[in-house]
Order: C-alpha cells, then sequence, then structure tokens
C-alpha cells in the first residue's frame, strides 16, 4: 500500500518511462567480503549501537563473517558447504543483501550521468522512472558495480 501511495501521482514525461529491474538469484550472489565491509561502516556510523548491543563492531562483524562463510546443505545424499554468496533460507541473509544492494544502487545513481527520477527498490526489484534514451546505459551501469551481481529489466 506504502508503495502504491508514493507511486500514485508520479508524472512520466513523454521521454520517460517505467522500468523494473531484478536481481538474478540475489542471496547467492552475493560477495561475503564486500557486504561485511558495507556493513561494518554502517555500524560504525551507527552512533546508537551501543544501547542495543554490548558486542562491538569487530565482534558482530566476526560473528557474521563465521555466520555467513559456514553454510552447508544436503543434495542427493551429499554434504555441500556454500562457497560464494548467503545461504537460502538463512535469516541473516535478507537483512545483508538489502544492505549489499544499497552499495549497488548508490553506486549506479552516483556514477549515472542520466540517473533516474524516481528509485524504489524492495530487496532485488527495483521501481524505475527514468528517460527512456538511458535505461541500456543504467543497466548497465548497475551491473558494472559488482561482477557477481547482474540484473534484468
Amino acid at each position: 500500500m506504502d508503495f502504491a501511495k508514493q507511486v500514485a501521482n508520479q508524472e512520466i514525461a513523454e521521454d520517460e518511462v517505467m522500468v523494473s529491474f531484478d536481481v538474478v538469484s540475489l542471496f547467492t550472489a552475493i560477495p561475503v567480503g564486500k557486504a561485511c565491509v558495507h556493513i561494518r561502516k554502517k555500524l560504525d556510523e551507527d552512533t546508537t549501537l551501543h544501547s542495543r548491543t554490548k558486542l562491538n563492531t569487530d565482534e558482530i562483524i566476526s560473528l557474521l563473517e563465521f555466520t555467513l562463510s559456514n553454510n552447508y546443505f544436503m543434495f542427493n545424499d551429499s554434504v555441500y558447504k556454500q562457497i560464494h554468496g548467503c545461504a537460502m533460507g538463512s535469516s541473516v541473509s535478507p537483512v545483508v543483501a538489502n544492505l549489499f544492494m544499497e552499495v549497488i544502487e548508490e553506486s549506479a545513481i552516483a556514477a549515472s550521468t542520466t540517473p533516474p527520477k524516481v528509485w524504489k527498490r524492495y530487496v532485488d526489484d527495483s521501481f524505475v522512472i527514468i528517460k527512456e534514451h538511458s535505461v541500456n546505459n543504467f543497466h548497465d551501469t548497475l551491473n558494472a558495480v559488482d561482477p557477481k551481481i547482474s540484473s534484468h529489466h
């Protein structure tokens, strides 16, 4: 409902289009190291962290790296260790994915010569209003932020 209210009265000029971008297999594509660097930065900037936990940033990141690096699953009666990305079904994966997607969107928007007029995102799906001639260029910019993260529109 909130999204519908936010975009209900958006004006779309004749040279603009509405586009949706969707990341392909987001959770398993997330580069854990880069995500942890970004999360560390966010934690360091959080002046209220001490009121919610006795853990410091180093301890939180250490636990997060351990959690993200030790995901095992079974397939055809064999046990495998996931070596890249976040585990599907893990309670921490959506949080890490959302925080990492902030990096992707902020980098792409900042690097774009014609950034979107409207950018709304929910996890890996985005709603965009952008100049029609800029769609492919912006899509390429999004996909260039990290080689493991790719989207289609």
